[in-house]
């Protein structure tokens, strides 16, 4: 009696174990970046682990890297710049008339309340260039003067970290919340650079 317990105690233990790893399994995806959209925080080929048992309670905060469906059903990696209630804004004019233009600005009221932030982000190299202000009704980029746009419940605004060579919300404009499916927990490959993904952004006076 005493060996039977004990076997049923231990084929308990090890379906135990098994639930939890299922459970784990289909938590977390595994992902390839495919291209230079996020370099140089990721490059092409990196291997990466991420949640989705967590995102239908937790929503995405700023600075957090994404997986998401574009328009056309492809997954991609991007950072989250704006969320719901925020209102954005990205300005390239020159500093003075005549001068070429100087790394673009953003600018966000989180919340759409109180006085304009500036987006610090030290993820980026030097040499943001790509032209483009911020926005029209649905995300995109336009020329000429910045638009401001508050961005309506359950959308956010998207960009990928290499912003000359980036398809994100500039270009496809905002993101659905329904359409975010993973959140980016750590790089497990190459192993020399495996590991969580630290940086993130900050808002500082304008």
């Amino acid at each position: 009696m005493r060996r039977a317990a004990r076997l049923v105690r231990d084929a308990g233990l090890v379906l135990a174990s098994l639930v939890a790893l299922a459970a784990l399994a289909l938590a977390l995806l595994t992902v390839r970046v495919d291209g230079l959209s996020m370099s140089p925080t990721l490059h092409d080929g990196d291997a990466l682990i991420a949640d989705r048992f967590l995102l239908p309670w937790q929503s995405p905060h700023r600075g957090d890297l994404v997986i998401l469906l574009q328009p056309n059903g492809v997954a991609a990696v991007k950072r989250v710049i704006g969320l719901p209630g925020d209102t954005i804004e990205i300005e390239d004019r020159p500093p003075w008339p005549g001068a070429p233009p100087s790394h673009p600005t953003i600018s966000i009221k989180p919340g759409g309340r109180g006085p304009w932030r500036r987006l610090v982000e030290p993820y980026l190299e030097p040499g943001w260039v790509r032209l483009g202000s911020c926005c029209d009704a649905q995300g995109r980029a336009v020329s000429g003067e910045p638009r401001p746009l508050s961005l309506p419940p359950g959308r956010y605004f998207v960009l990928g970290d290499n912003r000359n060579a980036s398809l994100d919300s500039r270009e496809f404009g905002l993101v659905p919340r329904s359409r975010i499916v993973g959140l980016v927990l750590a790089r497990y490959w190459p192993l020399d650079r495996a590991g969580v993904l630290a940086a993130r952004p900050r808002l500082a006076a304008a």
